[in-house]
């Protein structure tokens, strides 16, 4: 990958006709102009500055600017999943001047991830996707099947506007036990910001708990106003959902094909890490 613009690379050329989401140091001193800061979100999730030999799924691509920061920071291979047309999405210009090998685009989504036609991951991001998913515990589980390792996740949160509320209507001893309520806000239409592609707004605690659901150890390493910063592992054996808790079993567990399942997810067993 190269590291230097090449002879006669002219920036504005490059990025104009595009549109850029991301916000990315293509070469020194020449930046992807996108308002979402690929290197701020990695600082926020603590993702390592060295992946050398790790295979990592990138889920929601888009540009794939956090899908070559991979490659730049050593993976040994990177899958951007996104459902843009790489040739109009800016994927396959970067991928061009970048002189990029080790990172390639897979058109699809997180509904249809699936471990027997994509194999296991050591990494996988999940950027900006969870909010715009009108299933999004179906999303998480899907993540969970297809991880072998860690998952670094960024997404609205709802947070600041529960804490925000409370302020206005001078709520503030209610303020604590929001921040900590799991709830999920559904959006019906455009409400949030006028895009309909956004269909809910967990809270912090919410996320934690359906990654903790999924089979992942995880844990918020931070908020900035509306966003949420998550990392989770894999933890050994089925998730919980399919075992429960306190020795209660679950129906989707006890049932699993009954629930139809099997034919969402594959055999039971193919859960167990």
């Amino acid at each position: 990958m190269r590291s230097s613009p090449p002879v006669g690379f002219d920036a504005h050329s490059f990025l104009e006709g595009t549109y850029w989401h991301q916000g990315w140091d293509i070469f020194p001193g020449i930046r992807i102009p996108g308002p979402s800061g690929v290197e701020h979100i990695m600082e926020r999730v603590c993702f390592p500055s060295n992946i050398a030999g790790k295979r990592v799924l990138d889920v929601g691509a888009w540009n794939g600017c956090s899908s070559f920061e991979c490659e730049r920071r050593g993976a040994r291979e990177v899958i951007a999943l996104s459902l843009e047309d790489p040739t109009t999405s800016g994927f396959n210009k970067l991928k061009a001047v970048l002189e990029s090998e080790r990172t390639q685009y897979l058109r699809g989504t997180i509904y249809n991830l699936d471990p027997r036609d994509l194999g296991k991951f050591d990494i996988v991001l999940c950027f900006g996707v969870v909010y715009h998913l009108r299933y999004p515990v179906l999303g998480i589980d899907n993540l969970r099947r297809v991880a072998s390792g860690d998952l670094y996740l960024e997404s609205l949160i709802l947070d600041d506007s529960l804490l925000r509320s409370g302020r206005q209507n001078r709520l503030a001893d209610v303020d604590r036990r929001l921040e900590q309520a799991s709830l999920m806000q559904f959006y019906q239409g455009d409400e949030m910001a006028d895009d309909a592609s956004n269909w809910v707004s967990p809270s912090a605690s919410a996320l934690v708990g359906l990654l903790e659901s999924a089979g992942f150890d995880a844990q918020c390493l931070g908020k900035d106003v509306s966003r949420g910063y998550f990392r989770g592992r894999i933890k050994p054996g089925l998730p919980g959902f399919l075992t429960g808790t306190n020795g209660k079993g679950t129906c989707e567990g006890q049932f699993y094909d009954e629930c139809g399942l099997s034919r969402l997810f594959g055999a039971h067993d193919l859960w167990r890490i």
